[in-house]
């Protein structure tokens, strides 16, 4: 179980593929502190990397050359958020080819999640949510 306390953490970290490493840190040290469960944790530290890697990788820079990253904890879930400075009209799962060592970000991303989501505006905002 969750602690029953509902609590939002945002941080803006260097828009560098060094973030996910961070982001997934800082998530890990909360949820465990809230009395996540292992299983909650660990799926919740892939999505938000992935989110992250993604960001980065295929987005731009906030204004402020970061991206930013914001998770909600309550009682029944994770909610993860990742924003960039966008530019994508679009974003789904792809099926890349078998033997490709990348592509499955997002099909990772709606794996773990109860769902997800992408808000597009002058940014870019990919949410998840993970449940235990």
């Amino acid at each position: 179980m969750i602690s029953p306390t509902r609590r939002r953490h945002v941080h803006r970290l260097p828009y560098s593929p060094e973030s996910a490493a961070t982001a997934r840190a800082l998530l890990s040290h909360d949820l465990r502190r809230a009395g996540a469960s292992p299983e909650v944790v660990a799926d919740a530290q892939l999505v938000l990397t992935e989110l992250v890697a993604n960001g980065v990788e295929h987005g731009e820079p906030l204004a402020d050359q970061t991206i930013a990253v914001t998770w909600t904890v309550d009682r029944e879930a994770v909610e993860v958020c990742v924003a960039d400075g966008g530019h994508v009209t679009a974003l789904r799962p792809d099926v890349p080819p078998v033997h490709s060592p990348r592509g499955r970000g997002l099909a990772l991303v709606a794996a773990l999640s109860k769902r997800w989501w992408v808000e597009l505006s002058r940014t870019t905002t990919v949410h998840a949510v993970v449940t235990g």
